[in-house]
């Protein structure tokens, strides 16, 4: 939150699942937001997805086919997983 703070960073790039679930990402989106900083979720896309439908400040979900993605070991963690099909955008 520091570096949102001094404006080091604009952005602030969040695995809901590192800082506690949804309980304990709430009021980090929630100082982002005051802030001004958009927040992005990656990571644990059935969780993130939650928070993206309801919550202010919350600016997209970082999802990624984990088949052969070197920068995402989540297929070893974990099996299953949402589907991926084309990819879209959306403004807000």
């Amino acid at each position: 939150m520091r570096l949102l703070q001094t404006g080091a960073a604009d952005v602030l790039r969040l695995d809901v699942m590192t800082v506690g679930g949804i309980t304990g990402a709430l009021p980090v989106i929630s100082v982002a937001h005051r802030l001004g900083a958009p927040v992005s979720l990656h990571i644990s896309p059935e969780t993130s997805i939650q928070l993206a439908c309801g919550v202010p400040g919350v600016r997209d979900v970082e999802t990624f086919d984990c088949s052969g993605n070197r920068f995402d070991p989540a297929h070893v963690l974990v099996e299953g997983g949402p589907a991926f099909a084309a990819s879209s955008s959306r403004s807000d």
